[in-house]
């Protein structure tokens, strides 16, 4: 199947009950997992993606990278307990796997637990942006503002010395400092 035809498919699944029935029955002569989650990226959050993804994840289960982005979508569906198992799963693959990491992050509800586990991220990927951002907000929430804009002060002018990040991730830091700074 092109990626066409099953960009197609997932368009129609999103809004379609039947679609989805025909998206399933695709999906399951489909055998390339990395094809499934490129696909998957593009159609971000939606239940077309989960439905990629989880294919993905059946044809390659040792892939940290596919249960990594598996993870997320739970997490986006609000699937707690999948989200953490998928989560953890992958880490036993991949210790250093970011966005597993960050998926655990933004279940936990315990601001000095998420403040941990970013700090653990940004060690292990000092310019993630995501761990920096649940870093302040872990930061405000018990209380110490000013070690929140310290740090995201300290965070952006990494970024801005770095010559390999994004301009997008550079804004995001940016806003987000100004955001506590208010």
């Amino acid at each position: 199947m092109s990626e066409d035809q099953l960009e197609q498919l997932i368009r129609d699944a999103n809004v379609s009950e039947s679609a989805q029935g025909r998206l399933q029955a695709a999906l399951s002569t489909e055998t390339d997992a990395d094809f499934l989650c490129r696909v998957a990226a593009r159609f971000y959050g939606s239940d077309g993606a989960h439905a990629l993804l989880q294919r993905a994840s059946a044809l390659a289960p040792t892939s940290a990278t596919v249960l990594a982005a598996l993870a997320e979508s739970f997490a986006i569906r609000d699937e707690r307990e999948p989200a953490r198992k998928t989560a953890e799963r992958t880490l036993a693959i991949d210790t250093d796997n970011v966005l597993a990491r960050y998926v655990l992050m933004t279940l936990e509800r315990d601001p000095a637990a998420r403040l941990a586990a970013a700090d653990d991220a940004l060690r292990r990927q000092p310019t993630y942006f995501p761990a920096a951002g649940i870093k302040a907000e872990a930061l405000v929430a018990l209380r110490r503002r000013e070690d929140a804009i310290a740090f995201m002060r300290a965070f952006v002018h990494q970024l801005e010395s770095s010559v390999k990040v994004e301009e997008e991730t550079l804004k995001a830091a940016r806003a987000t400092l100004r955001h506590i700074m208010q």
